[in-house]
């Protein structure tokens, strides 16, 4: 078992302890321009990138998930990201709902509820699915999410993309690794880091076919960055009905041709993105994830009806030590945005 923050927090399991310097606020200049005419005022290319969130009944935990992807990714503002959700009973489908209402951050978020996962997701990676907002046309670049995914300090997708573009033998840049995942938390067992080639702005390259464990996983949909095309191409021809099967297909494909045509991975120095690995929703494959009974789905679906969220600023400059992790959680009221509550406590 990975040895967490727990022990600073006490007999509050719920509250997180402080994890570090909070990440200084990103500066408005470091931004893309996210409009049509592919430039900006200042000659800057278009930032060609969308992101898509997978999430099934975590209405509490996406949110956590989008808000911190809003604090702390440089380019934030009128970023495209498709919401492809499914909920198991009218009260889940209810939480996306108000999230898609109230939501008022910087993100352009566009719901959609899963009707079948694999067309679904075919048509947003070809583009086709009616865009009112942001960018037309066909991103170059995909950013896969899920919905128990937290940003924990400030990165740049420009910087990615740009060292996506500069590398074509790269298959992807992952959002999740960097010189401190040196755990594996789904095997429990330590991983050997890759040597790491510095490429500028943080970013790192490494060869994913001599690597172990995660850092031999390169296509994983948690919290990494594609090619559009590229990817759409592997997953034309192949069957797949959620997340979990998607993700199988595709650790499959890098297995065959990708391992030669594009050994490398990039990402950055120290990892800005893990995993809440606090509970289980899918039940395709028995990954491991924590049992609290009071971080279950339907215990924070409870607590998201009363009005509280994930406080997702006690993870500023939080270094995890593997790309999941059993974060404890610490909650504020959605009004106030500030200050924590112990949920064994009356809200």
């Amino acid at each position: 078992m990975q040895a967490t923050n727990r022990a600073a927090l006490g007999p509050r399991v719920f509250i997180c302890a402080p994890f570090g310097p909070t990440g200084a606020p990103v500066s408005a200049e470091v931004r893309y321009a996210l409009r049509g005419d592919g430039v900006d005022g200042h000659g800057e290319r278009e930032l060609p990138v969308r992101a898509v969130v997978f999430s099934r009944d975590r209405a509490m935990q996406l949110d956590a998930a989008l808000r911190s992807l809003a604090a702390h990714c440089a380019e934030a503002v009128g970023l495209v990201v498709d919401v492809l959700f499914t909920a198991s009973s009218t009260g889940m489908a209810r939480q996306y709902e108000e999230l898609e209402q109230t939501w008022n951050g910087p993100l352009r978020l566009r719901f959609r509820r899963e009707r079948e996962f694999r067309a679904d997701l075919l048509q947003i990676l070809d583009g086709t699915v009616e865009v009112t907002e942001g960018p037309p046309g066909d991103p170059s670049h995909m950013l896969f999410l899920v919905d128990d995914a937290v940003f924990c300090r400030p990165f740049s997708l420009k910087h990615a993309i740009r060292a996506l573009e500069d590398r074509p033998r790269a298959l992807g840049f992952s959002l999740r690794l960097g010189v401190n995942t040196s755990y594996c938390y789904a095997l429990d067992a330590a991983q050997r880091v890759p040597v790491f080639e510095p490429l500028g702005h943080g970013v790192v390259v490494f060869d994913w076919t001599t690597a172990e464990r995660d850092f031999a996983y390169p296509l994983e949909v948690s919290s990494s960055i594609y090619d559009t095309g590229r990817i759409a191409r592997m997953l034309s021809g192949v069957d797949f009905s959620d997340p979990n099967t998607l993700e199988a297909r595709l650790a499959s494909a890098a297995a065959g041709t990708w391992a030669r045509l594009a050994p490398e991975l990039l990402c950055f120095e120290r990892s800005v993105a893990f995993c809440a690995a606090v509970n289980r929703v899918q039940t395709v494959f028995g990954n491991r994830a924590g049992t609290d009974a009071r971080l279950s789905p339907g215990e924070l679906s409870r607590l998201f009806d009363r009005g509280l969220r994930i406080d997702t600023s006690a993870f500023a400059g939080f270094t995890p030590g593997s790309c999941q992790c059993e974060a404890p959680f610490s909650f504020v009221r959605r009004e106030s945005g500030a200050g924590g509550h112990d949920p064994r406590q009356p809200a």
